[in-house]
């Protein structure tokens, strides 16, 4: 599945998430930066010369970076075993998406298309009850 094949509402943010990291990553670059930070409860911040500066952007969470950072990635990138921390333990990149679901954050066709393990996502979106 492509971008192109995702209902309107993902495609727009597949196509967001994509404008806003490209954004970043040019912002980096003209002030010479080593790194992008993407860290939730934090504004994106890039280090330049061993300091942190913090974008002109909002606070991110989690599926604020996942939304930036998912599109950049390849298939296969997408396909490897991710998780994702946060401050109640770690969770499958499946699980994680189940829960975004079960909250109404994205749908389910979004979720199966970024799953890197579809049936794993349907196990788990299965036994929530969605």
């Amino acid at each position: 599945m492509s971008p192109e094949d995702l209902p309107a509402p993902a495609a727009a943010a597949h196509r967001n998430g994509h404008a806003r990291l490209r954004g970043m990553l040019i912002r980096l670059v003209e002030r010479k930066g080593s790194d992008l930070l993407l860290v939730a409860g934090a504004a994106p911040t890039i280090m330049v010369d061993g300091r942190a500066s913090a974008l002109d952007e909002p606070v991110l969470n989690g599926p604020a970076i996942e939304q930036i950072v998912l599109p950049a990635l390849s298939r296969h990138a997408q396909a490897q075993e991710i998780t994702i921390t946060r401050k109640n333990g770690s969770f499958t990149m499946e699980e994680s998406l189940a829960d975004l679901v079960k909250r109404a954050q994205i749908s389910r066709a979004d979720a199966l298309f970024r799953a890197g393990h579809q049936e794993e996502l349907e196990h788990t979106l299965g036994a929530m009850g969605l």
